[in-house]
């Protein structure tokens, strides 16, 4: 969202919080605001956004990391394995190509023309 930020306008200051978001004493879009700071697509798409019911302390978590926060190495686990999810065959081939270079038995080439060949004879 911070890429579609308006900072050329002066009606309203920048949010720190989603809260701030909120009509005053609600927890109701103020659509207006949105629209002014972000642009009319970003408004469209945040309205979509359920707001929690609760009264809890407005804060950012990254539910993917022990301590809420996001860090490199958590976004990267987490596409890594959205990625083994979709793909798991390419994911095992990727580990059995990283296991036989370590091991200094093969190239990638080596064993793409094995595997396309179906000739698995040496690779084990």
């Amino acid at each position: 969202m911070h890429d579609r930020l308006n900072l050329e306008q002066t009606d309203y200051q920048i949010p720190n919080t989603v809260s701030d978001l909120w009509l005053p004493n609600s927890k109701i879009w103020d659509e207006n605001k949105i629209i002014t700071l972000f642009g009319q697509q970003s408004m469209d798409a945040l309205v979509q956004v359920p707001i929690i019911v609760g009264q809890g302390p407005d804060i950012i978590c990254w539910k993917l990391a022990p301590n809420g926060l996001c860090s490199s190495e958590s976004a990267y686990n987490m596409l890594a394995r959205e990625e083994a999810a979709r793909y798991p065959h390419l994911t095992l081939l990727c580990r059995l190509y990283k296991f036989l270079d370590m091991c200094g038995r093969t190239s990638l080439f080596n064993l793409e023309s094995k595997l396309l060949l179906g000739d698995y004879s040496d690779l084990l």
